[in-house]
C-alpha cells in the first residue's frame, strides 16, 4: 500500500505455478557454479524417487518427472537462484514487482498509462517465465483496480 500512496493503481497478483519444483540449474550456470559442484546439483535433481508411508503402509515408488523436492535443503536455495531472474526483469516505468515465495505482484501507478503499462509489464513477466522454465497459474491470477481516498 505505501507503493500506491493515495494514486490510483492496477495490481495484478500471479502465481507461479510448481515454481519449486521447476527451479532450473542454468541459473546456477551463470552463478558461475560449474565442475563438480554443477554436476552434483544436476545429480540432485535427477533419477528422483518419492514414495507415502502411512500407518504402517508403504506406496509403491514414483518416478518424478522433475525439478527439487519441496522441502528438500537445497529447493530454497535453487528457487532464489532462479527467481532473481525474474525479479530483475525490467518493467515499464510506474510498475513495479513484489515477490514472496512463488506469488508475483505487479503494481502500476502511472496516472496516464496504468493500463497500458501493465499489460505490457505482464507480458515481460509471462515471456520471461517462459525463458525461466515457469509456468503462471491464469486460474489463481487476480486483477484489481485501487483508488484510495484521502481522510477527511
Amino acid at each position: 500500500m505505501s507503493t500506491i500512496n493515495e494514486r490510483k493503481a492496477i495490481v495484478v497478483f500471479l502465481d507461479l505455478e510448481k515454481a519449486y519444483e521447476l527451479a532450473i540449474l542454468e541459473a546456477l550456470a551463470d552463478k558461475v557454479v560449474k565442475g563438480n559442484l554443477l554436476a552434483w546439483a544436476k545429480g540432485y535433481k535427477q533419477n528422483r524417487q518419492a514414495r507415502v508411508t502411512f500407518q504402517g503402509a508403504s506406496s509403491d515408488f514414483l518416478n518424478l518427472e522433475n525439478g527439487t523436492p519441496q522441502g528438500g535443503i537445497l529447493s530454497p536455495f535453487l528457487f532464489n537462484v532462479l527467481i532473481e531472474k525474474l525479479a530483475t526483469t525490467t518493467l515499464p516505468n510506474g510498475v513495479e514487482i513484489f515477490i514472496y515465495a512463488d506469488d508475483v505482484c505487479l503494481v502500476s501507478t502511472d496516472r496516464h498509462r496504468s493500463r497500458q503499462n501493465m499489460q505490457s509489464a505482464i507480458i515481460q513477466i509471462e515471456n520471461k517465465c517462459k525463458d525461466l522454465g515457469l509456468k503462471i497459474n491464469t486460474a489463481k491470477t487476480k486483477a484489481m483496480a485501487i483508488k484510495q481516498s484521502s481522510p477527511k
